[in-house]
């Protein structure tokens, strides 16, 4: 008898242990930090959200590891990661498992985020829209695929390196514009470098859903823990966890010596 209680309580303390991926820069609100080490305080919203997952889904621990996006994707293709935080894309379909509707669309009520983007800008983005004086330049990191979403023929986009050097030519006016996240849950926010400088153009150009998705390994050997996760995340109510972590964030320009912002910020968004 006391063999079989054993084996019971080992079984119901088995945890099944998910090996996340997530890129190594620091994009606030959703990841902070750069490089391959993952905070233990203060690692952004989407990080704090999946560890608060795993008080909320029982018998469920991530692991979470750090590369560059690309590498990510990588991985796990090759079923060396188990879950990627991930936009939808109907070619990703072939290594990645998303929560579906019935129809094989993907369910944005259990995505991990809702955000709207904006074009940002100083006085001349807001005229020259206005006015009409197309085309309208922009810079753009390169891979954002926001940028899909305005037209050729309106908007030309200078790819940049990174979001610090698009802003830069924002500043500088050798651009109209740049990219940047206004909306949380249908929420207006200013998540972006120099918002007290810069302003958004609303509506959001865009509207995108991040889901948590898995590898087709993980997905086929664990499928009832991806489906209670995708379950609770479509009755919680997330969208105050990015805005605490956006309020409480210190972009660029936000103090008068914009070239000096703190490192760490000392904020727990769970009690």
């Amino acid at each position: 008898m006391s063999l079989i209680f054993l084996f019971v309580c080992c079984q119901a303390a088995a945890k099944v242990s998910i090996r996340l991926c997530y890129e190594d820069k620091h994009i606030p609100p959703f990841f902070l930090g750069n490089g391959f080490d993952v905070p233990q305080e203060n690692p952004g919203a989407t990080i704090e959200i999946l560890r608060h997952l795993e008080t909320q889904v029982g018998g469920v621990q991530f692991q979470f590891v750090r590369k560059p996006w690309q590498r990510c994707l990588y991985e796990i293709k090759r079923n060396r990661v188990d879950a990627v935080i991930a936009s939808y894309r109907k070619a990703r379909q072939a290594f990645l498992s998303y929560p579906l509707n019935e129809d094989g669309s993907p369910d944005t009520l259990s995505s991990i985020s809702r955000l709207g983007t904006c074009l940002v800008g100083m006085t001349q983005l807001k005229t020259a829209i206005h006015e009409r004086s197309y085309p309208i330049n922009l810079a753009v990191p390169r891979g954002y695929s926001v940028a899909d979403s305005v037209g050729s023929d309106k908007y030309t986009i200078l790819n940049t390196d990174s979001q610090s050097d698009a802003f830069e030519l924002v500043l500088k006016g050798k651009v109209h514009g740049t990219f940047g996240l206004c909306q949380v849950d249908g929420k207006a926010v200013e998540a972006f470098p120099y918002r007290k400088q810069l302003a958004a153009v609303y509506p959001p150009l865009d509207i995108s859903f991040g889901y948590l998705t898995f590898s087709k390994q993980f997905k086929a050997l664990h499928a009832p823990t991806a489906k209670a996760l995708w379950s609770m995340l479509s009755t919680s109510e997330l969208h105050h966890i990015y805005i605490a972590y956006i309020n409480r964030q210190s972009y660029p320009g936000d103090t008068q010596d914009s070239s000096r912002t703190p490192t760490k910020v000392p904020w727990q968004v769970f009690d």
